[in-house]
């Protein structure tokens, strides 16, 4: 009998748990409202090109560049007059497409020091202003 009322003590426990803590038993905030249904749209319907590309009902999507005005895009920021910047990503013509790990040190404000190790490609990506 004692050994069956060991056995059954760590059931009883993970069916009754203990109360949390008073920090963790506080009152949650109200629950927010579902969010308004918004119908996508598939793009591809207005420019084969886009076909698979869903865009929230009245917007409008566009191809705005394509090769061979810009190849490997990687980034893009349009500027306060709306022209359009693209950063390409170059393959350094030395190196091939290959990284080489560089040890930094970081300094702080605080004048302590953090060694890290960085990747660094040795050709510059260029900046295109597209119209």
């Amino acid at each position: 009998m004692r050994i069956l009322t060991l056995l059954a003590l760590p059931l009883l426990m993970a069916a009754n748990p203990p109360a949390p803590p008073a920090d963790f038993a506080s009152p949650q905030s109200p629950p927010k409202p579902a969010p308004f249904p918004i119908e996508y749209v598939n793009q591809g319907k207005f420019d084969p090109k886009l076909k698979g590309l869903f865009a929230p009902l009245g917007f409008q999507v566009e191809i705005v560049a394509d090769a061979p005005q810009v190849i490997n895009p990687v980034g893009m920021h349009f500027a306060p007059d709306g022209i359009l910047f693209v950063s390409e990503w170059a393959i350094d013509p030395v190196t091939g497409n290959r990284w080489f790990e560089f040890k930094e040190t970081f300094r702080y404000r605080d004048g302590s020091t953090k060694l890290v190790a960085t990747m660094r490609k040795f050709a510059a990506d260029p900046i295109k202003d597209l119209p």
